[in-house]
């Protein structure tokens, strides 16, 4: 049995939070890239990106965060192909 362990500390809230936070821009890149391999790349629904990062990486993200990068940026797989400029009509 695998076990992911996450160092957390308490909150003003007194909720538990993960130790990193918040995250450095890079980490945070890093992990918007990886989602959108996950989802876009491989196929797998954003539930099971959450799963495989926090099993594979350790990293524990919310749904809502991992809609958001899916949203917000754009991979060059979720792009496609760039579309062809129109001809001009009197060139012949």
């Amino acid at each position: 049995m695998n076990v992911v362990v996450v160092e957390t500390v308490r909150g003003r809230d007194s909720k538990r939070y993960p130790a990193g936070l918040p995250r450095p821009r890079e980490e945070l890149n890093r992990m918007r890239w990886m989602v959108h391999g996950l989802v876009c790349r491989d196929g797998n629904s954003i539930r099971a990106a959450q799963a495989i990062m926090l099993a594979e990486h350790g990293v524990r993200r919310s749904l809502g965060a991992l809609h958001r990068d899916l949203a917000r940026y754009e991979c060059p797989s979720c792009a496609g192909p760039a579309p062809q400029p129109a001809e001009a009509a009197g060139d012949e």
